[in-house]
């Protein structure tokens, strides 16, 4: 067969550059088989491994970089990233999950005032003094922590990501939940998407995986409600956040605002595979409506197939 290319998954050595909560090592290794069998090089290998190879093995080369951005914006933006990166690129590499994107990601600030600037649709961020908005208060770096609701005319701590509180609560059979979707994405292509709830009464508008009940009626529901027919707004904003920060392997978290109708991006993050929400839906898994999810080899060929599409591989 021929060689059509190659895409490489590279952890980068370093400080603050670990490779934690990005997708499994099995996923990795499957994703690598699918790409190898469509006649696309891929292997999962540190960055000295691949640099201490030469140059690219095609022309059409491609490495993505496997860590954690939120590690990387705590430690400071380490230059060992950007100097592994230069090297890279020297030997003919087109580069995914950069540095540059990364800072983005990694600091929900920046992130929503340069995916705003790009027009993609968000919450409006907040700074100072709250007007006549509710407020949503974050840590701006940092994930999996218990927000802050604030009233109307609250004094801000601008540290924090603070933004006007949108409106996700919809109802199923009966049951109130904060709703939010979530869309795993390479570029603009979207791969899939489903939601995730959390019960009004826990009294806590962030939605989280751990916070989504394995109710098979709950989530069939807000898919067919929340996800099919929105797939075009999904479509978009996963356009819009690959134009603006490139082409990476997202998780984007979408609010379904219950006033208008309409998806604003929350936040994004450099992920491609949800093994959290795996697990957590397991009991429900043969009936779920993104039953994909949960067979790793589909879920890998999808992506690779994904992946090429978008690369022209």
């Amino acid at each position: 067969m021929e060689t059509r290319g190659a895409f490489h998954f590279v952890t980068p050595v370093g400080p603050g550059l670990e490779a934690k909560g990005k997708g499994s090592a099995n996923v990795i290794a499957m994703l690598c088989r699918m790409l190898e069998k469509q006649g696309v090089r891929s292997e999962a290998l540190t960055s000295q491994e691949l640099i201490a190879r030469g140059p690219a093995c095609h022309e059409r080369a491609h490495a993505l970089l496997h860590f954690n951005e939120l590690s990387y914006v705590s430690a400071g933006e380490p230059s060992e990233l950007a100097a592994i990166e230069a090297e890279l690129e020297a030997l003919g590499y087109t580069l995914h999950h950069r540095g540059a994107a990364a800072r983005v990601v990694g600091d929900k600030r920046r992130q929503n005032a340069v995916l705003t600037a790009a027009g993609v649709p968000m919450p409006r961020l907040l700074q100072g003094q709250a007007g006549d908005e509710t407020v949503f208060s974050n840590e701006a770096v940092n994930a999996h922590v218990r927000v802050d609701v604030l009233p109307p005319g609250s004094a801000l701590d601008d540290d924090r990501y603070n933004t006007t509180l949108v409106d996700t609560v919809h109802e199923v059979q009966g049951r109130a939940f904060h709703v939010s979707l979530r869309a795993i994405c390479f570029g603009s292509r979207v791969l899939y998407a489903w939601p995730r709830c959390r019960d009004v009464a826990e009294g806590d508008p962030s939605v989280h995986t751990g916070d989504t009940p394995a109710d098979l009626a709950v989530i069939s529901d807000l898919h067919a409600r929340l996800v099919v027919p929105n797939k075009r707004q999904i479509a978009r904003i996963a356009r819009g956040v690959s134009e603006a920060l490139g082409c990476n392997f997202y998780a984007h978290d979408l609010l379904p605002c219950a006033a208008t109708g309409k998806l604003l991006l929350c936040e994004t993050n450099l992920k491609f595979y949800d093994g959290r929400y795996r697990w957590q839906m397991m009991p429900i898994k043969e009936e779920h409506p993104v039953a994909a999810m949960f067979n790793g080899k589909t879920y890998a060929r999808r992506a690779a197939r994904v992946i090429m599409a978008e690369l022209g591989l």
